[in-house]
């Protein structure tokens, strides 16, 4: 009751809780912006090209991709993520830290990883 090993006063205090969405994900020298919307997508962009900028980083027009995933209702948002103005080119697959991605279609992923089964299988056939 004297505090020394529960401090009752704790129990009383008010917490403070942030609900926080990741919008990237980086790894190493690698980074995946995610948003719901186009305009969402040009913000992080924005943002990201700034951070980046500010800590005298540079985005590699060139390398930077982007992909875009169609709604449920099958259609895909139409323009382009531009970063000072110059756009980004729009893919529909790229690798991301050795794996393929694809636009959210699983036909596309399953018929790539049977390609890559089949030729490791082919390249074993030497061996037995």
């Amino acid at each position: 009751m004297d505090g020394v090993i529960f401090n009752l006063r704790r129990l009383n205090s008010t917490s403070i809780i942030m609900e926080l969405l990741a919008h990237d994900l980086l790894y190493a020298d690698d980074c995946a912006l995610a948003a719901h919307s186009l305009e969402d997508a040009q913000t992080i962009t924005d943002c990201f090209a700034e951070a980046a900028a500010h800590f005298g980083l540079t985005v590699s027009i060139k390398k930077t991709e982007v992909i875009k995933q169609a709604r449920p209702c099958g259609l895909a948002s139409s323009g382009n993520i531009t970063i000072n103005s110059a756009p980004l080119k729009a893919v529909d697959s790229f690798y991301y830290l050795g794996n393929m991605l694809f636009d959210a279609t699983l036909d596309t992923k399953i018929k790539y990883l049977l390609s890559r089964a089949s030729s490791a299988f082919r390249r074993l056939q030497q061996r037995l």
